[in-house]
Formats: C-alpha cells, sequence, structure tokens
C-alpha cells in the first residue's frame, strides 16, 4: 500500500528517435546584431514668444483700515475663568485627584482573557487531532 499521500504527474516528452521518418533540422547560425540608427532630427524653426502687457497697478489707499473694536464680554468669560484660585505651598504643584474611570457594566476583565485562552486551546486541539 502506498503510504504516500501526495499526488504523482506523469507527462510524455518526445524525443528526437520516436520519429526517424523527420530529419532534425540544422541550427541557424546567429544573426550579428544591427547598430542602432539615430532618430532622424527636425529642424527647429525660432518661434517669438509675445511679450506679455503690464496690468496697471492699483493706486495706494489714502487711509489705512480701522481696527475692529472687541468687546469685553468675550474677554470676561465667567466659564473660562476659574472661580476658586489654587495657592502653592512650597512653591509645589500640586498633582491632583486620582482619575477615576467609568464602569464597564459589571464585565470583569479577565473574562476576555479566559475566553480568548480558550479558543486557542481548543484550536491546538483540533489542529493536532486532524493533523495525525
Amino acid at each position: 500500500m502506498n503510504q504516500n499521500k501526495s499526488i504523482q504527474f506523469s507527462y510524455y516528452i518526445p524525443t528526437s528517435t520516436d520519429s526517424p521518418s523527420t530529419p532534425p533540422t540544422p541550427p541557424t547560425p546567429p544573426t550579428p546584431p544591427t547598430p542602432p540608427t539615430p532618430p532622424p532630427t527636425t529642424p527647429t524653426t525660432p518661434t517669438t514668444t509675445p511679450t506679455p502687457t503690464p496690468t496697471p497697478t492699483p493706486p495706494p489707499t489714502p487711509t489705512p483700515p480701522t481696527p475692529t473694536p472687541v468687546l469685553e464680554e468675550i474677554i470676561m468669560d465667567d466659564e473660562v475663568i476659574p472661580e476658586d484660585v489654587i495657592e502653592l505651598k512650597d512653591e509645589i504643584v500640586p498633582i491632583g485627584e486620582p482619575i477615576v474611570l467609568p464602569n464597564t457594566g459589571g464585565i470583569n476583565s479577565n473574562i476576555f482573557f479566559v475566553f480568548g485562552s480558550g479558543m486557542m486551546g481548543i484550536g491546538i486541539i483540533i489542529k493536532n487531532k486532524y493533523k495525525k
């Protein structure tokens, strides 16, 4: 019984002894390469470029534009300026409050690790089962 599971292909290569009725053709000598010829050049005719006409410059404005006034209510916005002032003691900057992350709906993050590891284990078992 053949233990090798690969597919074996065979094909027929004709040789010169298979057909004695046709004489072999002699090899043709290689032809020498022809030297490249340069492309024909066309005579260039001088072309005249039209001279551009200068556009007239507008006269300068006699008065500079007036600046727009800045509204005071835009600068003094209570939402931008903090209400309380932080005092520094001994020139040490306070670190602040710890960041509290939002709840994730009660799902523990270890569940994802266990699920992924289990899927990998099942895949390894199936692979080893069908590999043999």
